[in-house]
């Protein structure tokens, strides 16, 4: 049974504020949870559950799924940006400690158990989730400030299956920002300040003090 990891690249980073880094986490955040959310339904759906019941679980699961952690953090490497996550089954999970709630007869509540240890033994859901996101990624078309280039599943090895998804930066955007493309650290505002002084006593606008 495959693991599904997503690498997210882009190949040129200078500087990553923390409100990029903070919108670009939260849009792969709603690729991924939307992805979760669509595979419980899709099981909720297609049991032999009756409508009531299907309609219990969906009622019941509907708050914790915005909730759960869809991803973890595997590793991350900034010049240019590397992020590898690997998607959580926290939602699968969840399902699997509501059905008692929703199903009330041991025989039935069985059925759909074992649908799910099948969906997940099968390899059928890491293939169906890793396209899902897939698709997610090439439909969004954008990371926070960042464009997607380009997205391809790969299955790496029998225990992973890897998204990779390629980014960068348009140029309208770059054009766009007024911070620098550098860290702001004291060096540098200190650095910029000794070159406003120097062009205001050359412009003779002022006298420089020394």
């Amino acid at each position: 049974m495959p693991e599904v990891y997503i690498r997210l690249y882009h190949p040129d980073i200078k500087v990553l504020s923390d409100r990029t880094f903070r919108y670009f986490l939260r849009d792969i955040s709603k690729i991924i949870r939307e992805a979760h959310v669509n595979e419980v339904i899709t099981l909720i759906n297609t049991s032999d559950l009756n409508l009531k019941e299907k309609q219990s679980l969906r009622d019941r699961l509907r708050h914790q799924l915005e909730e759960d952690p869809c991803y973890y953090v595997e590793g991350f490497k900034k010049g240019s940006i590397e992020l590898v996550i690997a998607a959580s089954a926290v939602s699968i999970w969840l399902l699997q400690q509501t059905i008692g709630e929703s199903v009330k007869e041991a025989y039935t509540q069985s059925l759909l158990h074992k649908r799910i240890v099948k969906f997940l033994k099968s390899g059928e859901r890491d293939n169906a989730l890793s396209k899902r996101i897939a698709e997610n990624f090439q439909q969004k078309g954008r990371l926070a400030t960042f464009s997607i280039v380009a997205v391809k599943v790969e299955a790496q090895t029998k225990k992973e299956i890897v998204i990779t998804v390629d980014m960068q930066t348009p140029p309208e955007m770059l054009e766009q920002m007024h911070l620098p493309q550098e860290t702001v650290n004291s060096r540098f505002v200190e650095k910029h300040g000794e070159e406003i002084i120097k062009k205001l006593a050359q412009s003779g606008a002022i006298k420089r003090v020394k």
